[in-house]
């Protein structure tokens, strides 16, 4: 076959929302979710349960010794990579999934191979106001960074239950601030920096 025509990307969906352009782009086997030109996501059709991104790699790694935990927390769906992988090799727990753009959760079916089941579209610090809720595990998974992500965090923390995990992938521009806020409010957790990335992720084991 023919280079230029296995290296064609393929425009699946378009949708502006506030200015941003979401897009599900494919390229071979490669299914990926681009907010603007930055990738958000991305599926390996033909292992669509395999985790690509390094940061996701780790956190399956480092939590798996607390894998028989339950209830879940995620914020932040993207295109549902950590959620496919905890469907297929964690089936037992029961994930609840928050983002505020509404058209991520019709893709996810659409595109993304995961089935439509505890999705909300919520705003992340108005949910967690409103909830009273507890989870074993949490995994705060923004982008953009939040304005509000002190208050965002301090509420997330306090809906965690003794024994659980909770992660946070600091997308934000000064990630030192983040990490020093942790650790001033007696939050101790593993810090991971990806090659060639510039997120953290920040990962705790609450026990």
């Amino acid at each position: 076959m023919n280079k230029a025509v296995e290296d064609t990307i393929q425009l699946l969906a378009l949708r502006w929302v506030d200015d941003c352009c979401w897009t599900v782009r494919q390229q071979q086997q490669v299914r990926s979710l681009y907010m603007d030109q930055q990738c958000q996501s991305q599926l390996q059709l033909m292992q669509p349960n395999t985790l690509i991104y390094p940061h996701l790699r780790w956190l399956a790694d480092v939590s798996s010794d607390k894998a028989e935990l339950e209830q879940g927390l995620l914020i932040g769906i993207g295109g549902g990579d950590w959620l496919r992988f905890c469907n297929a090799q964690r089936p037992h727990q029961q994930w609840t999934a928050i983002d505020n753009q509404a058209h991520l959760l019709e893709w996810l079916v659409q595109y993304f191979e995961l089935p439509l089941q505890n999705y909300d579209v919520a705003d992340a610090l108005a949910f967690l106001q409103q909830s009273q809720a507890r989870y074993d595990m949490m995994f705060i998974d923004l982008y953009p960074w939040p304005s509000c992500w002190q208050q965002l965090l301090q509420l997330a923390l306090a809906r965690l239950h003794q024994g659980g995990w909770m992660a946070i992938n600091i997308t934000a521009e000064t990630p030192e601030t983040v990490l020093a806020w942790l650790t001033r409010h007696g939050f101790a957790g593993q810090v991971y920096q990806p090659s060639g990335y510039k997120n953290l992720l920040w990962f705790s084991k609450l026990d």
